[in-house]
């Protein structure tokens, strides 16, 4: 018997752990999917990219300094979704398609990563599988949500599979250049695979490096020329001067928070890290690890810094932990351990914290569609609250005005921010509170986007109306009597 198990273990015992991967992954993707095309807002950034797609084609993308709204993204994002966001009707249902398709375009980069390394298919698709199933496990927030960050690290890895596949020389070094740019130009944070790549080529390839540097530089300064011809100087204010406060002390908190779940793939990288078989292409990757944690850990203190801040890290730990695999179970051979027993065992290990989330994954897909129902219907009501009020709204939650067809009037977490950093006055927004100058506002209960003060005078110049049958629980304010 004891023989017999182990036989089925060694042989049948990584196509399980495949069926499993597989299984998990679809269900996971299923709740994402379930989610595309329901009239409930995800999060803030859904219906801000949303307005700012739509005004891609007939308005500037980037309003002046003292504006209420703010546009700190550079532009690709809102061109690509706005063009796809016209022929639907939904510039967030839009959104929503290109994330979930990026995202599976990242997890096919993984798997050719780790295929040009290894060499082991097995293992390559395993890669690419554990990383969609680790983000819509734990980070599904952002799978299928209206963001570019998903977008801009789908181009970034498309740049790096052309970068390995088919060497550095002038063209393939040229067209991972463009595509590098393409993601910088989609998500401005994106910077970590691309110091990798420059420091790597410095110090292995000298002569392409000076290629790299040069058409980089030349892609560049063309975009910024373009960019100063369309937008003018607010382009370079908005992007680069963009008011934010910086907190060192969060970063404990979110990086306890952030990493917890990831603690199995960061001892996957750093096993590989350890075990002595890299060579100077395996140093890329580990570049690209290690300025991806030193960037994530540093941009954690950002306020409205979300978890998106480690994704470049969980991707790099993602192809780390596959390469891991591969050399644990080569390692094996040279052992008395046999090869498939090492390589099953590793990743099941790499597999647990998918697992461990699927009994909730399970009850969460059979009761979400009818509580997805339940949900768009309450939010419809709300939606059509706003439509009926005459004039400007003023919404903490964008993508409501979206939906009610109001135009983008104040953007919460940007004036909130050019607010305490002194860049423009309380007055600016407080005399408009003040003459009753937007017909309907909704709010969260306790927001802290806004200041204080700001969150005051909204509640003296405007009455609660309505409170949100929804779970979102926020509440619908309309102007206040003015005394004769």
């Amino acid at each position: 018997m004891k023989n017999l198990l182990k036989t089925l273990y060694t042989k049948y015992g990584t196509p399980t752990i495949l069926v499993l991967l597989s299984t998990a992954t679809i269900l996971l993707l299923t709740k994402s999917f379930l989610k595309i095309p329901v009239l409930i807002s995800g999060d803030y950034n859904e219906g801000w990219n949303a307005f700012y797609a739509m005004r891609a084609f007939n308005r500037s993308l980037y309003p002046e300094p003292n504006a209420l709204i703010s546009n700190n993204y550079p532009p690709l994002s809102f061109y690509i979704v706005g063009s796809i966001g016209h022929v639907l009707g939904d510039y967030i249902i839009a959104g929503r398609i290109f994330s979930l398709a990026s995202l599976l375009i990242i997890g096919l980069n993984i798997s050719l990563v780790v295929n040009w390394f290894t060499r082991a298919r097995i293992i390559s698709f395993f890669s690419g599988l554990v990383f969609v199933a680790y983000m819509t496990a734990y980070h599904a927030e952002y799978v299928g949500m209206n963001d570019p960050q998903l977008l801009g690290h789908a181009l970034m890895l498309t740049g790096l599979v052309i970068f390995l596949f088919f060497g550095q020389e002038r063209l393939p070094l040229l067209l991972t250049v463009l595509l590098m740019v393409a993601g910088g130009l989609t998500k401005h944070n994106l910077i970590t695979l691309p110091l990798a790549i420059t420091t790597w080529l410095f110090v292995y390839k000298r002569r392409s490096f000076y290629i790299w540097i040069a058409g980089s530089l030349i892609v560049l300064v063309s975009c910024f020329l373009v960019f100063y011809l369309m937008y003018g100087s607010n382009f370079f204010n908005d992007i680069f001067a963009a008011p934010r406060e910086y907190d060192i002390g969060l970063i404990p908190s979110k990086l306890t928070r952030w990493l917890t779940p990831s603690l199995i793939l960061l001892a996957g990288g750093l096993t590989f890290i350890t075990i002595p078989c890299r060579n100077h292409y395996t140093n890329l990757i580990v570049l690209y690890v290690l300025f991806s944690g030193i960037w994530g850990i540093f941009i954690m203190g950002g306020e409205g810094v979300d978890y998106n801040a480690i994704f470049d890290l969980i991707i790099g730990l993602t192809i780390t932990s596959g390469l891991a695999v591969h050399q644990l179970a080569a390692l094996a051979d040279q052992q008395t351990l046999t090869h498939s027993s090492v390589q099953t065992m590793s990743m099941l290990i790499l597999l647990l914290p998918v697992l461990l989330i699927i009994p909730q994954t399970l009850n969460d897909i059979w009761t979400l569609p009818s509580n997805l129902k339940n949900q768009e219907a309450l939010v419809a009501d709300d939606i059509a609250f706003i439509k009926a009020q005459p004039g400007p709204a003023m919404c903490e939650e964008l993508a409501l005005c979206y939906w009610a067809g109001k135009s983008f009037e104040v953007d919460f977490f940007m004036t909130g921010q050019k607010i305490r950093k002194g860049v423009i006055p309380e007055n600016h927004l407080s005399r408009l509170l003040n003459n009753h100058y937007f017909s309907v506002i909704q709010l969260y209960p306790g927001s802290q986007r806004l200041p204080e003060p700001l969150n005051q005078q909204i509640h003296a110049n405007y009455k609660v109306e309505k409170t949100s049958a929804s779970s979102s629980g926020f509440i619908l304010l309309l102007p206040k009597s003015k005394p004769v």
